[in-house]
């Protein structure tokens, strides 16, 4: 198949069924298995297809047109190293699929876990093959969002939730920095294609900027593969279901980080920032990870804290610059990716068998679950390093490369001791595991005495393991081909010969495997024997601290969010000094830009102070006046000029008493039309009332409903009473009150009698209303 068919189909058939499944419309178990396991092998068989020439060195692309503006393309690019990556995600991502089906409950919403997988399964699809550097921090980022729906899948359980959560925060920070890190490197390079960067190292390491774009590349690598500091969240994670581990530590999630340091290491290393920052930090974390292992009680603890360690053992071998060392740092790769999923698969039928995973309860299983126990001994004995194994092969290599150090000063004699002092550790918590879990007397009954699984839950156990015994016996014939052409691809150049043996002759190599194993068997069972081991309390230390930064970040948050938090005066006063302190500032530096205003009177004096003198009254009553000469209705959302005026008008005209008259509103109607003079040099809507022009009314204030004025249905007659203050001084109440008060709930709500609802004429109308005198009275 061609190669404009075969990568784009890789990550559109895993990405297709994800979204089938996501969407609901497959329900039955049975059928979502059979369509995520034939998804994977799908991409597993396109890979093969490409076997020769991934073994001759040559390099797939496929490219269309993403953001033409910005010169970047949607290309995908396959090499020996994303070849042999698309194999273990595709191959173990199968075996994943098969124990899952079995290893979920019936109850268990098995469509939407599939979809998690093979969404997470096309994501790392991605980053591997990725052309484009903003491409792959495109996909990076959807292994975090991913791989947090998954590890959160039982959402009921808090640790699920919190363990996603702190996931999903580190991995997604690390993201932040390796997308900062790649835009300094298209700045510098001139292009983010993969082949450009990969061609620029020079470049790239004479640039000012190298520091930073290494500082930046490093930080999302290494927070993505749990190095230290960062190491915290990966046992967090252990809340995801067994399959789910099994795949993230094996061959996708934490594989990420060290498969980008070997996709950048021909442009970055080559440095001493490169060799002291990546091989310092994987030293330590392969210290720390081996020794803390030792002591985790759950299974799944230890295995995830083994994980760290191996991590940092790739990590280290690819700090230290060698070409052998990266042999031996993919051969790695592959050989953890094999024993680790077949462990934590064991893991999980031990689980599933016997209902807890704390290694303090499990003793004896070998006679109830044997065959479970054979092949967890086989993987945990390649883990641990034992001839004929896989495991052994690397740690061979891992130690003769670090004897070959030299040139560094302390790290000379710091980088083998740690190496011996991390295999001696591996041993440890490799013979705890076996020894803890499968031998010796049970200390307490379990739930229900467990059994072997079903056939076909053991069987993807059974295939990894049968890889890591065909690799440790027989490597030339297995892996030597596929491992040659990654590591070539991983340094950019051709490597030197080497030898896939088991048997090197007696060595310092050896001597040290020896002392690491005999040395691990002595400190478990020294450390079993004074009986610390079972009582010792472990603590997560790190996640503490990250937990409690949280929590004061969060605090932060909250405090400037209410800080910031000002009512609407607030903000304008804020922005009121603010303005005027810009304009001040701008006035004082540069005078002279400003123009100067002229001011020109076309009204005589009087006009204008008549007119500013209506205008202030008409302010405080939230009203502007209209400009002058404006027509009577032209703008019906100013008030009057002349409003004293025309109410004077309106009574000498209409000669009413308004002590005996109705309301305002009739008194004005019994007026008739008042004169255009009279009236101002505005219209209001009083003023178009009587004109006939009330076709666009002014935007009032809301004004309480009159009362009715005949009788009522029970025959009751409404009484209304008008105080002349109410028109003769400008809506002015009894208690000398310009505004009208209003209270919805209030007794007086209705009334529109010159009373408002203040104290002064509660009190005035309050004895009439008991009196009767006010308010309702029976007909005549």
């Amino acid at each position: 198949m061609s190669a404009q068919l075969l990568l784009p189909l890789m990550l559109a058939i895993p990405a297709a069924i994800a979204g089938l499944l996501g969407s609901g419309r497959v329900r039955r178990r049975s059928t979502a298995t059979l369509v995520s396991a034939a998804a994977l092998i799908c991409v597993l068989l396109l890979a093969l297809t490409q076997v020769s020439p991934m073994l001759h060195g040559q390099v797939l692309r496929w490219s269309v047109d993403w953001f033409p503006a910005l010169g970047l393309d949607f290309k995908l690019r396959l090499d020996a190293l994303a070849w042999l990556f698309v194999l273990l995600i595709s191959g173990i991502g199968t075996l994943v699929v098969v124990y899952a089906n079995y290893y979920l409950g019936k109850d268990e919403d098995t469509p939407r876990f599939y979809a998690g997988l093979l969404a997470f399964a096309a994501a790392m699809l991605g980053v591997v093959t990725a052309g484009n550097l903003l491409l792959l921090v495109v996909f990076w980022e959807f292994t975090s969002l991913s791989s947090f729906l998954l590890i959160s899948f039982w959402s009921d359980k808090p640790e699920a939730r919190a363990g996603a959560s702190m996931a999903l925060t580190v991995t997604a920070g690390g993201g932040l920095a390796l997308l900062a890190g790649v835009l300094l490197i298209g700045q510098v390079v001139g292009s983010l294609d993969l082949d450009v960067v990969l061609g620029a190292g020079d470049l790239l390491r004479a640039d000012p900027r190298y520091p930073w774009i290494l500082g930046l590349v490093l930080l999302g690598a290494f927070t993505k593969s749990a190095q230290f500091p960062f190491h915290f969240w990966l046992p967090q994670a252990m809340a995801a279901p067994t399959p789910v581990s099994a795949l993230l530590h094996s061959a996708t999630l934490v594989k990420a980080g060290v498969f980008l340091l070997a996709r950048l290491y021909p442009a970055l290393s080559g440095t001493p920032e490169w060799l002291y920052l990546v091989a310092g930090t994987g030293l330590l974390t392969l210290l720390i990870g081996s020794w803390k292992a030792i002591f985790q009680h759950d299974i799944k603890g230890l295995l995830a804290y083994s994980t760290i360690s191996h991590l940092g053992l790739i990590t280290l071998l690819l700090g230290l610059e060698s070409p052998l060392t990266t042999v031996a740092a993919v051969f790695h790769m592959i050989n953890h990716a094999t024993f680790k999923a077949s462990l934590f698969m064991a893991a999980g039928i031990i689980d599933h068998e016997c209902g807890t995973r704390d290694m303090r309860r499990l003793h004896g299983l070998m006679k109830f679950l044997p065959w479970t126990g054979v092949l967890a001994v086989f993987a945990a004995a390649a883990m641990a390093g034992v001839p004929l194994l896989n495991g052994f092969l690397s740690k061979e290599m891992f130690f003769t490369e670090s004897l070959a150090v030299t040139g560094l000063g302390m790290f000379n004699v710091v980088v083998p001791l740690g190496a011996l002092l991390a295999g001696m550790f591996g041993v440890a918590y490799s013979t705890r595991f076996i020894h803890d879990v499968f031998f010796g007397q049970a200390l307490t009954p379990l739930a229900h005495e467990p059994h072997e699984p079903l056939r076909w839950m053991r069987w993807p156990v059974e295939v990894l393991v049968l890889l890591c015994i065909a690799v440790g016996t027989f490597p030339a014939w297995t892996i030597s081909g596929i491992l040659d052409a990654a590591a070539a691809a991983a340094a950019g150049a051709p490597m030197p010969a080497y030898s896939l043996r088991l048997w090197h002759g007696f060595n310092l190599p050896l001597l040290m495997s020896g002392i690491a194993f005999v040395g691990g068997l002595a400190l478990y069972f020294a450390i079993y024997r004074g009986g610390g081991l079972h009582r010792h309390q472990t603590r997560a230390l790190a996640s503490a601290i990250f937990q409690r930064a949280m929590a004061g970040l969060t605090t932060l948050a909250q405090r400037a969010r209410r800080a910031t938090e000002l009512g609407l005066t607030m903000q304008l006063r804020v922005l009121l000094v603010s303005g005027l302190a810009l304009a001040l500032s701008a006035s004082l530096l540069s005078p002279a830009t400003w123009p100067t205003p002229e001011f020109r009177l076309d009204a005589p004096w009087p006009a204008l102070a008549d007119r500013s003198r209506h205008r202030r009254a008409d302010d405080r009553r939230g009203r502007h006046a209209s400009p002058a000469g404006a027509r009577p209705g032209a703008a019906g959302r100013h008030r009057p000029s002349g409003q004293r005026q025309f109410r004077a008008a309106v009574r000498a005209r209409s000669g009413l008493d308004p002590v005996a008259g109705g309301g305002g509103q009739r008194a004005l109607a019994a007026a008739g039309p008042a004169p255009a003079a009279a009236a101002g040099t505005c219209g209001t809507r009083r003023a178009q009332a009587q004109s006939g022009r009330a076709d666009r009314p002014e935007r009032r204030r809301w004004r309480r409903p009159a009362l009715p004025s005949g009788p009522d249905a029970t025959g009751n007659q409404h009484l209304r009473l008008f105080s002349a203050a109410g028109v003769a001084a400008g809506r002015r109440h009894q208690c000398g009150q310009r505004h009208h008060r209003r209270l919805s709930r209030s007794r007086y709500a209705g009334r529109d009698d010159g009373f408002c609802d203040c104290r002064d004429c509660r009190g005035r109308i309050a004895a009439p209303l008991r009196a009767g005198a006010i308010g309702t009275r029976g007909s005549a």
